[in-house]
């Protein structure tokens, strides 16, 4: 499956998350609270999944061209995505 091992749906979640989470600010929620997303977001979330898919797919046939120049260039630019669009702060807390 795609999606568990690129983490792209946790970022989508997260956008929604911080949205709604700015509408809430002066509420303390004692719970955590659901958050279903509206039929735009569900439609936008399944067009960026489609997407992904199509994506990877296209890059899958390339690769089985079995010429070492095309797998060496999806080699490095997964690396090259990794590193420039997966860029995250790390959280420390004290102990």
């Amino acid at each position: 499956d795609i999606e568990a091992n690129d983490g792209s749906k946790s970022d989508g979640n997260r956008i929604l998350v911080s949205s709604a989470s700015e509408v809430s600010d002066n509420q303390a929620p004692s719970k955590p609270q659901r958050l279903v997303p509206t039929v735009f977001q569900q439609v936008i979330r399944a067009l960026i999944h489609m997407l992904q898919f199509a994506v990877a797919y296209f890059i899958m046939l390339l690769a089985m061209y079995y010429n070492g120049y095309i797998i060496i260039s999806i080699i490095i630019g997964a690396f090259l995505g990794a590193f420039i669009f997966s860029w995250e702060g790390i959280l420390i807390t004290d102990a």
